[in-house]
């Protein structure tokens, strides 16, 4: 017997895949490889609520912590109907599931796209990312912040990972968190490059200028000397031709010193100035580069030093 189906069916991909395939969750996935924390939603038999674009995006200006992605990896597989009126116990405290939504007693999200089948478990889109920072307080069942779930703070009111698999996550870290910064230091590095340019700029035409003032008053004594001298030859031997010549030979050569004098000079300060400016243009461009990174990068450090990160 032979069937017609309307679309192709497709094996089931890894939740990483999953997610890239995804045009609702393309910021969890730009965040999982850029931070290489895939392994939080590897594993056998797993529920992962993943939030969608928006709901990432007004978390991530003011930090992600490693617990809120840990938060949303469920052990087990949940399929939507088995998620009505449950309750789920995590590491960071209790999830209630009711009718298409999803709550901690304090933050509740909505399941705007359901059972997204992957070779270890199913995928939930939710519309709000809930933060780890609660736990169960004994048996009275109520939730209480801890130290273990309660953000650190680092570099002022930046919430940082609380934990990291690893050293080089741990360096990563410090890199996005202080990202903010590098944009600000490398801000202040071009200042401070500009202003001393400017100033070792101003100090050579003000040497410069004195040497070529120098000079010019130097030539001008010789050249009057020469005159008087030349005048007094002219007056005491009588004008004769070889008088007028030696005087005028004696000046040109005069003027022509000074005019190279001049030239060489000027020439000096146009070459320092250019290797001060080169200088300076490849310092900003080694500090703006380093504070950046790989271009792949730039996105999602632009969200991270949004306008309200900076305010705060």
């Amino acid at each position: 017997m032979i069937y017609t189906i309307d679309q192709f069916l497709l094996p089931s991909l890894s939740p990483l895949d999953t997610i890239s395939i995804l045009n609702e969750t393309e910021q969890m996935e730009e965040l999982l490889k850029s931070l290489n924390l895939s392994d939080i939603i590897s594993g056998e038999l797993k529920t992962i609520l993943i939030p969608n674009n928006q709901a990432l995006a007004q978390l991530l200006p003011f930090g992600t912590l490693l617990h809120d992605l840990e938060y949303l990896v469920l052990d087990g597989l949940y399929m939507s109907h088995q998620l009505m009126n449950t309750t789920i116990q995590t590491a960071f405290g209790p999830l209630y599931f009711s009718y298409h939504h999803v709550t901690n007693q304090r933050q509740t999200a909505r399941l705007v796209r359901t059972d997204i089948l992957t070779t270890t478990g199913v995928i939930h889109i939710i519309d709000h990312a809930s933060e780890a920072r609660l736990r169960v307080d004994g048996e009275r069942g109520n939730l209480a912040a801890t130290e273990a779930t309660t953000p650190k703070k680092l570099w002022g009111r930046h919430r940082v990972l609380t934990s990291c698999s690893s050293f080089p996550c741990f360096l990563r870290l410090l890199q996005i968190v202080g990202s903010c910064y590098a944009v600000i230091i490398t801000v202040i590095a071009i200042a401070i490059t500009a202003v001393i340019t400017i100033a070792v700029i101003t100090i050579i035409i003000i040497v410069a200028t004195g040497v070529i003032i120098a000079t010019t008053v130097i030539t001008a004594t010789v050249i009057t000397i020469a005159v008087v001298i030349t005048a007094t030859v002219i007056t005491i031997a009588v004008i004769t031709t070889a008088a007028i010549t030696t005087a005028a030979i004696t000046t040109a050569i005069i003027i022509i010193i000074v005019i190279v004098a001049a030239g060489v000079i000027i020439i000096v300060v146009a070459i320092t100035i250019i290797i001060i400016t080169t200088i300076g243009v490849a310092v900003t461009v080694l500090v703006t580069a380093s504070t950046f990174g790989r271009r792949r990068e730039y996105g999602y450090w632009r969200r991270i030093c949004s306008s309200s990160d900076l305010r705060r």
